[in-house]
C-alpha cells in the first residue's frame, strides 16, 4: 500500500500542484484528513509511519497501520455532500461471548467475503454472503479461543477491519 500510494502522490505531483487537487486519508476510527496538494511539499516514509511536510514547514505523521484507504481527487471538493461515501460496518457487543454481530452499512447490494483473523494474521473463519445495503449477519465465535481479533469485510471495492474482543 505504501508504494501504491507514493507512486500516485508523485504522479499527482507530476501533473502540476493545482489547488482543486486533492488527497483524502480515510482512517480505521472512520476520521478523515484532507490535503491541498499545493499545500504539501514533500512526503516520506519511514519504519511504521506516513510524514507530511507541508508548504509551511510543519510536518504531519501518522501510523500507516491505521489507515484504511485513500482517494486522490483532480477537482476540488467544496461541499460536504460532494465528500465520497464509503461502506463501512459495525461490531457488537465487543467484546463479545459466543456471537459477534455485524451491522453492514454498504454503497450498493454486494457478494461479501467476510474473514476473521487473530492477532497473528492466521484466517480463523471465512465466508461469502450476498448481502444488501443495509444488512445485519451474526458470526459464531463458539470455537474460537479468548482473545482480540481482526475481523475483514471485502466488496470487492473496498476492505475495511474493525476489530473485536472474543471472552
Amino acid at each position: 500500500m505504501k508504494l501504491r500510494l507514493f507512486a500516485l502522490i508523485l504522479l499527482a505531483f507530476a501533473f502540476g500542484n493545482s489547488n482543486a487537487q486533492q488527497i483524502f486519508f480515510y482512517f480505521n476510527d472512520a476520521s478523515v484528513q484532507v490535503y491541498n496538494l499545493n499545500e504539501l511539499s514533500r512526503i516520506d516514509f519511514d519504519a511504521d509511519n506516513m510524514n507530511l511536510h507541508m508548504t509551511d514547514e510543519s510536518v504531519v505523521s501518522f501510523n500507516t497501520d491505521l489507515l484504511n484507504y485513500y482517494r486522490y481527487f483532480a477537482e476540488d471538493i467544496t461541499a460536504v455532500k460532494d465528500l465520497p461515501s464509503r461502506p463501512d460496518f459495525k461490531v457488537y457487543p465487543n467484546p463479545a461471548e459466543n456471537i459477534l454481530h455485524l451491522k453492514l452499512d454498504l454503497l450498493k447490494p454486494a457478494l461479501v467475503q467476510v474473514s476473521v483473523r487473530n492477532l497473528q494474521g492466521v484466517e480463523v473463519l471465512n465466508k461469502s454472503v450476498q448481502a444488501k445495503n443495509q444488512d445485519d449477519l451474526n458470526l459464531d465465535l463458539s470455537g474460537f479461543s479468548s482473545g482480540q481479533y481482526i475481523c475483514v469485510i471485502n466488496t470487492g471495492e473496498y476492505v475495511i477491519t474493525k476489530s473485536f474482543i472474543k471472552r
